[in-house]
């Protein structure tokens, strides 16, 4: 059953979004669901009516989708890690709103908030497809 730090709700203008931290997944959801979701997230009970019901469905796609998502490989040494690509990060800002109670970024209060200028961005891009 999925917990309350296994998943984030947060808005950007009038988006909606549900963050899973494992795995690492990102999708937009309706304003409905996230504030049920949102409730669910403060701890609070949303086990009646039309908010308890997104709250269960959405709690049920959860749970299937972290069911079927494969296991995080864990890395020990570099001769762990193989030649294929299997995902990439590219943290282009250090203007996070998530506020993730376990993140490096002391929960996404970096100290100096930087971002990643274009021409770093076309260069690693280049890097990327030679």
């Amino acid at each position: 059953m999925i917990q309350r730090q296994d998943f984030h709700v947060f808005a950007r203008g009038d988006q909606h979004y549900l963050f899973l931290t494992q795995p690492v997944a990102l999708f937009k959801v309706d304003a409905e669901t996230g504030a049920a979701l949102q409730q669910l997230e403060a701890g609070e009970s949303v086990a009646l009516g039309a908010a308890g019901e997104r709250a269960r469905e959405a709690a049920a796609f959860m749970d299937d989708y972290c069911r079927k998502a494969p296991p995080a490989r864990k890395l020990r040494a570099p001769g762990d890690i193989s030649d294929k690509v299997w995902g990439l990060y590219l943290f282009v800002s250090q203007e996070c709103n998530l506020k993730c109670a376990y993140c490096y970024g002391h929960e996404g209060e970096y100290g100096q908030r930087g971002r990643m200028n274009e021409t770093t961005l076309w260069q690693i891009g280049q890097w990327l497809i030679a």
